[in-house]
């Protein structure tokens, strides 16, 4: 997909505001899936969307990500 090796960015002060958990890093194996897929797996219980950008991926939150 022409995203891969994207970069993502993120507001890291808006992380624990919304949970300070999700400040620690995840690994995720998973295979044969796209990155909406994983975007939305990964983003499903948090107050986070993404927006995909040229260049890159943003994450931003839910009510922003028109």
């Amino acid at each position: 997909e022409a995203l891969i090796g994207a970069r993502i960015d993120f507001d890291t002060d808006q992380i624990p505001a919304a949970d300070p958990r999700r400040r620690q890093p995840v690994s995720i194996d998973r295979k044969n899936v796209s990155y909406r897929d994983l975007l939305d797996d990964v983003l499903d219980e948090t107050p986070f969307s993404y927006s995909l950008q040229r260049d890159h991926i943003a994450i931003v939150p839910k009510d922003q990500d028109e």
